[in-house]
């Protein structure tokens, strides 16, 4: 997991971010307790310029989780379609997944039909930002 000054640094070699992106909004402060606590953004739609000045495009209907760590619930395909269903009341919203190859290709053709079938389309991520 990258900090606020990771962020700010490696920004200049990576200007896009394709992400759920961590927030540190006690950075600033001198109590150690808090000062490294942060928040994760979900995006619904692309985003030109954040906090840390970065081009974000969403990953924000999560990833495949069928044997979680623990304090972590277990994501199968049906979740992210269902998570997908969700954003579609947000006008010019992105439904964006990662998925792991290790997997196998049967959750990501599960996932593939049910977003075609809400009616998802599929395109690159750097047609995104171009």
């Amino acid at each position: 997991m990258a900090g606020p000054n990771h962020y700010r640094g490696i920004k200049e070699l990576y200007p896009v971010q394709y992400a759920r992106v961590l927030y540190f909004p006690n950075e600033d402060s001198n109590d150690s307790a808090i000062r490294n606590k942060f928040i994760g953004q979900f995006y619904p739609y692309f985003i030109q310029k954040d906090l840390y000045g970065y081009t974000i495009i969403p990953e924000n209907i999560h990833n495949i989780e069928d044997a979680p760590n623990e304090g972590y619930r277990t994501l199968l395909p049906a979740d992210t379609i269902r998570f997908a269903k969700k954003l579609k009341v947000v006008r010019d919203g992105i439904a964006s997944f990662f998925y792991h190859p290790y997997l196998g290709s049967g959750y990501l053709q599960q996932i593939v039909e049910g977003l075609e079938s809400e009616g998802y389309t599929f395109v690159s991520a750097s047609s995104l930002v171009e």
